[in-house]
């Protein structure tokens, strides 16, 4: 290394100190339609990726439903009298995913 050359510093986040994954995903419009009106009513209006976060946190917390493709919200281990299981519509606020 010459004399006169300094330590050239790398742009970026430093190598092995954060443990992320970059998670890609293709939804409909209604999906994000219905995030948007999500965050609107936060009081701090997250990004979208941070709603995302947000929501997804909520439901792993949760860990009492379902959420079923069409929305519909299935709540593990309550069966209705006919034996199927009871399904709840989404809490008002909430989007369907």
């Amino acid at each position: 290394m010459p004399v006169n050359a300094k330590k050239v510093r790398r742009l970026g986040r430093p190598r092995g100190k954060t443990q992320t994954i970059n998670l890609h995903l293709k939804v409909s419009v209604e999906f994000v339609r219905s995030i948007d009106d999500w965050r609107r009513h936060q009081p701090d209006l997250p990004n979208r990726t941070e709603a995302i976060r947000r929501l997804v946190g909520r439901a792993t917390r949760a860990g009492t439903t379902d959420v079923v493709g069409d929305g519909v919200v299935v709540q593990r281990g309550r069966k209705s009298p006919s034996g199927s299981r009871v399904r709840t519509a989404n809490t008002p606020g909430e989007p369907r995913l």
